[in-house]
């Protein structure tokens, strides 16, 4: 039985999410384990443009027509996303999809309002 000065266990995990190969690992128990994948599913229904209700397929399907009204995390997301975007001279593309036939768009039109949480 472990103590509050012992170092807890390494536990790691291998499962799909957001249309890739997630592997998670961290010092912690079984338990930690299990929020860590729900936390990861969580994100995936709310930033996966698979789901058609989520905030990026929304944000999607709206482009350069309406605003749509997000989550604040997707906010912060997208504040991060679009700082790299800039700082990497758009090498690191969030807008890219799997798609050699269509270039990405690129950050530029992207506004994210945070006084109404809606991006458009």
């Amino acid at each position: 039985m472990a103590t509050n000065h012992e170092s807890p266990d390494w536990v790691e995990q291998h499962f799909p999410a957001m249309d890739s190969h997630a592997h998670v690992a961290l010092r912690g128990t079984a338990d930690d384990m299990r929020w860590a994948q729900r936390e990861i599913e969580r994100l995936e229904y709310r930033w996966s443009a698979a789901y058609g209700c989520s905030d990026v397929a929304r944000c999607n399907r709206a482009a350069g027509r309406s605003e749509v009204a997000v989550a604040g995390e997707t906010l912060e997301l997208l504040d991060a996303a679009i700082a790299w975007w800039r700082a990497t001279d758009g090498w690191f593309d969030p807008t890219a999809l799997r798609r050699e036939d269509a270039p990405a768009p690129g950050c530029e039109g992207i506004v994210v309002d945070h006084a109404t949480s809606s991006v458009f």
